[in-house]
């Protein structure tokens, strides 16, 4: 993974997010179970497609039933009762700590930015904080989530990690150019 910050030009920030673990909850009884107390209790998972939970633990409502999790600190020690209370309620629990990287990019013209490679209405009204969307970014399939108003985290599998990064970086020396 690549460990530097990019302070761009075009009052842009672009660095790595460093996680402890990121994982997939994942419902399969539809309207059976709430994952609202699941993680120890230390998240209030959204139900609302789209929707981000607050706090240091944060779940990512990516589908029905379907979360993108996404731990500040290692949650190795948690994985075995989180594994037990996920399979007792109905659900699935899968560490992609390994599988993903997440980018982070933050400034005034963030939203510009991303617009140019993904087809989602990233306007502060349909796109604001607390929310999130599965969508294709650049050409790949990637979990987009809106931090602030003008700060966002972008996940995506780590094998594209470096094609990522240097897609950024070519739309802001584009977005200097205008």
């Amino acid at each position: 993974m690549l460990e530097s910050a990019n302070d761009v030009g075009v009052g842009l920030q672009i660095r790595p997010v460093a996680h402890g673990a990121i994982m997939r909850l994942k419902g399969w009884n539809a309207g059976e179970g709430s994952p609202r107390a699941l993680i120890l209790g230390e998240i209030d998972a959204p139900e609302a497609v789209g929707r981000v939970s607050e706090g240091a633990v944060r779940a990512l409502c990516t589908g029905p039933q379907d979360w993108l999790v996404v731990w500040p600190q290692d949650a190795s020690m948690y994985e075995a009762v989180l594994l037990d209370r996920a399979a007792a309620e109905g659900f699935f629990l899968a560490d992609l700590s390994d599988a993903y990287s997440a980018w982070n990019l933050r400034g005034v013209r963030a939203r510009e930015l991303l617009s140019k490679g993904c087809a989602l209405d990233l306007h502060p009204r349909s796109f604001c904080e607390q929310h999130c969307a599965r969508t294709r970014f650049a050409q790949i399939p990637v979990v987009l989530s809106c931090v602030r108003p003008d700060e966002f985290e972008i996940y995506a599998l780590r094998s594209y990690a470096r094609y990522l990064h240097a897609w950024l970086m070519d739309a802001c020396e584009l977005l200097e150019a205008t």
